[in-house]
C-alpha cells in the first residue's frame, strides 16, 4: 500500500510541476536562461560558480524573474553602493536570505539558500564577478575593492539565519 501511495504521490507531483512550467511558459517565462552575456575579464571563475549555482534563478542576463527573483543587474552595485552593502551580500552568498525586499517598485518575498558549501575563493571569485557583470562595474564606488577570500572568511564566521540576514539589508 505504501508503494502506492508513493507512486501516487509523485504522480501529483510530477502533474503539479508540468502546470506550473506550462503556466510559467504560457505567461511569456524563458525556458532557458540567456546566455549570450560576456564574462569580464579575468572573472572566468566567478562565472562559472555563478553558472552552477545562481543562474537558474538570476538567470544569465542577471535580470532576475519580476516577482519571484531578484535582479542582479544593477542592484548589485546599488548595494555596494551603500553602508554595509558589502557585507550584506556576502551574508547573503553565505547564509541565505529570505523575506520582502523591493527593488524597482517590485516586491520579493521568497527564500534564498546560502552556498556555505562552496569555498572562501569560490565566494570572492563569484562576489567579484557580480561586481562586474551586467554593467554593475560602471555603477561601484569609486573606492570598491574586489573581495577577497580572506574576507570571506571572516564574514563566514558569522553564522545567520536567511531571516536575520533579510532584515539587515541596508536601505
Amino acid at each position: 500500500m505504501s508503494q502506492r501511495l508513493s507512486i501516487a504521490g509523485m504522480s501529483i507531483i510530477l502533474a503539479a510541476l508540468g502546470v506550473g512550467l506550462y503556466t510559467w511558459l504560457s505567461q511569456g517565462g524563458d525556458p532557458l536562461p540567456s546566455t549570450s552575456q560576456s564574462v569580464p575579464v579575468g572573472h572566468e571563475q566567478g562565472y562559472s560558480v555563478y553558472e552552477s549555482n545562481c543562474m537558474a534563478c538570476h538567470g544569465g542576463d542577471g535580470a532576475g524573474r519580476p516577482g519571484a527573483f531578484p535582479p542582479l543587474e544593477g542592484h548589485v552595485s546599488e548595494l555596494l553602493g551603500r553602508d554595509g552593502g558589502r557585507e550584506y551580500l556576502l551574508d547573503v552568498v553565505l547564509n541565505g536570505v529570505s523575506g520582502p525586499t523591493e527593488i524597482d517598485d517590485e516586491v520579493y518575498d521568497g527564500f534564498m539558500p546560502g552556498f556555505r558549501q562552496l569555498s572562501d575563493e569560490e565566494i570572492a571569485a563569484l562576489m567579484n564577478y557580480l561586481s562586474q557583470a551586467w554593467g554593475n562595474s560602471e555603477a561601484l564606488p569609486a573606492d570598491f575593492e574586489l573581495v577577497t577570500a580572506e574576507e570571506v572568511a571572516e564574514r563566514r564566521s558569522r553564522e545567520l539565519t536567511p531571516r536575520a540576514v533579510g532584515e539587515s539589508q541596508p536601505r
